[in-house]
């Protein structure tokens, strides 16, 4: 049993010993640029056998001595002749080979990596070229740096520091943009495959792009001065950008001298002309050849204003209850009016308003109630020249409304209702001027008593109200009234139509009526007596009513016996219908 146990762990030996592993694929990478001749490769081989080694080559025939298989490697010279490798720049190509017991032959791999020792150069430009400003100083406009490198085989990035703010990276080109002041910057390019342009700079550059006077103000920020003799300027800048050089001041567009930057100049000689607005100019030049100019404007005011119209109310007639308390007055004149004032009596004006061109509000004293007023006044320019003469205008206070109207209505047919109202006093002094019925109709003259709304829809009721208005523009409001129109149905089916009295004829009337006045085709105004003739059958007696283009004028109802005839009247106020 010993020897039977023993022989089955012999077998099982051979077994394990008979399965062999062997190298079936290789990968080589690298990167993409170098400036090593032994660049770094990373090497992987799949299920190497016994035994593992690996040799290179730069043409697929030359391999180098075998060595332990080792990944990452670094110590294959790409530029060694012996295994078909150059000692250019440019592209490489590198095939790895590994082999072991099983696989003596080997599996190779290979992969490309661009050979570079060359550094990168920078191109530097600045625009403009040279500086154009004293003590070599950029000035007007800040220069612009341009700096864009070159690098043939592996492409290049610029490194760069500007004013000590720390070193930075960027893509090629770079421009920058100098700043005011003093400006220090170095640069240089790094390649893909690692190598470093020689550092180039520092580089200075000196930059004041304006000169430092910001702002000129004449007499203290005044906008008018009747001084013809001196104004007074003051500088806003800094004192040491101007040392020792000009400003030159302008009087309108006309230059006059030439004076030594301060922030104070007192007492400046002029001599300005006719009054109306000056400008001054000032151009001063700093240390370095910057020209900034700053201006003011100040008007030159030696006479009083005019005044060309002085109206309350805009030149109304009549003031109403809405002026009771404030009227404006209007006031039209010269362009330097700054104030003016007013009051109920000339030696007696009251406090100085800001003067505007849409009229002024005056709180005027109207105690008296309805009568007329005059009201006066009198303005002032910016210097503080008063017109003259003193000005006035009268109006007529009225702030009693008309008497409330009386409105009433009554349907006119299926489409219009017929508005009267009662006769209006207006106990106020500016009179009566007009109606309106509130919605359909405005300006009615002040004898108008009534108003025909047509064109409405029948059957509807409609809400009516009137406005009484007098000169002065106070106004009186009626209460409303509601009136409906008459509906369509309102006519019997059996109604004569109108200019065709016969038609239609009931069988009680076989011989139709007979018109006896007017007759037709008459002509009719005021109150008219209708007479019409009617003769019933012998055995039906009539009923007669008069209508109107189908709708009943009064309710007046006359019967006429069976076999009888008959003259039936009617008084008709033809002035409760149009025209027609």
């Amino acid at each position: 049993m010993t020897v039977k146990k023993w022989g089955i762990g012999i077998l099982l030996l051979l077994v394990f010993i008979s399965t062999v592993v062997a190298v079936t694929t290789v990968t080589l990478e690298m990167a993409e640029y170098t400036n090593s001749s032994a660049p770094s490769m990373s090497i992987t081989a799949t299920e190497p056998g016994i035994n593992p080694k690996m040799s290179f080559s730069c043409n697929g025939t030359d391999f180098s001595g075998e060595i332990g298989f080792v990944s990452p490697y670094e110590e294959f010279d790409i530029t060694n002749p012996t295994f078909g490798c150059t000692s250019d720049e440019g592209s490489k190509t590198v095939y790895a080979k590994v082999t072991d017991d099983e696989t003596p032959e080997g599996v190779t791999e290979s992969d490309t990596i661009i050979y570079d020792i060359t550094a990168p150069t920078t191109d530097y430009a600045i625009d403009p070229t040279d500086p154009n400003g004293a003590d070599d100083w950029y000035i007007e406009t800040a220069p612009t740096i341009t700096l864009t490198c070159t690098d043939a085989l592996s492409g290049c990035q610029i490194n760069y520091e500007w004013n000590s703010e720390g070193e930075q990276t960027v893509a090629s080109p770079l421009v920058l943009t100098a700043i005011e002041g003093d400006n220090t910057f170095s640069y240089y390019a790094t390649d893909g495959a690692g190598n470093d342009e020689t550092l180039q700079g520092p580089v200075t550059l000196n930059v004041d792009s304006f000169a430092d006077f910001t702002a000129l103000t004449i007499n203290d920020g005044d906008t008018h001065t009747n001084n013809t003799t001196d104004v007074d300027l003051a500088l806003d800048g800094t004192v040491g950008d101007f040392t020792g050089t000009p400003c030159l001041i302008t009087v309108d567009g006309t230059p006059d001298q030439n004076v030594a930057f301060q922030t104070t100049i007192t007492n400046y000689p002029w001599t300005p002309g006719d009054d109306n607005e000056k400008t001054i100019m000032v151009a001063c030049t700093d240390i370095h050849g910057n020209v900034q100019e700053q201006f003011d404007t100040i008007i030159l005011d030696t006479a009083p204003p005019d005044i060309n119209s002085f109206e309350l109310k805009g030149g109304a007639d009549y003031a109403n209850a809405e002026d009771e308390t404030t009227i404006t007055i209007n006031v039209e004149g010269s362009a330097d009016l700054a104030e003016c004032h007013f009051g109920m009596e000339e030696t007696s004006l009251g406090e100085y308003l800001a003067y505007s061109s849409s009229g002024m509000d005056f709180a005027w004293d109207t105690n008296s109630g309805n009568g007329e007023y005059t009201v006066y006044g009198e303005c002032r320019d910016s210097v503080g020249y008063v017109s003259t003469p003193v000005q006035s205008d009268s109006i007529t206070l009225d702030v009693t409304a008309p008497e409330v109207p009386v409105l009433s209505g009554a349907p006119f047919g299926p489409t219009g209702i017929k508005l009267n109202w009662s006769e209006v006093v207006d106990n106020g002094p500016s009179g009566l001027l007009e109606f309106d019925v509130v919605g359909y109709a405005t300006g009615l003259g002040t004898g108008t008593r009534e108003y025909l709304v047509e064109d409405l829809a029948s059957g509807t009721s409609y809400t009516f109200r009137l406005i009484a208005r007098d000169n002065a523009g106070n106004e009186s409001l009626s209460d409303e009234v509601t009136v409906t129109t008459n509906p369509v149905d309102n006519q019997p089916a059996n109604n004569p139509p109108a200019n065709n009295p016969s038609a239609n004829v009931p069988a009680a009337i076989p011989n139709g009526p007979n018109w006896l006045n007017p007759i037709e085709g008459a002509t009719v105004s005021g109150t008219t007596t209708l007479q019409v003739e009617i003769t019933s059958s012998a055995s039906t007696a009539s009923k007669v009513a008069f209508y109107l283009d189908g709708y009943a004028t009064t309710d007046q109802i006359e019967q006429v016996n069976k076999g009888s005839s008959s003259i039936i009247e009617l008084e008709w106020d033809s002035t409760t219908v149009e025209d027609g």
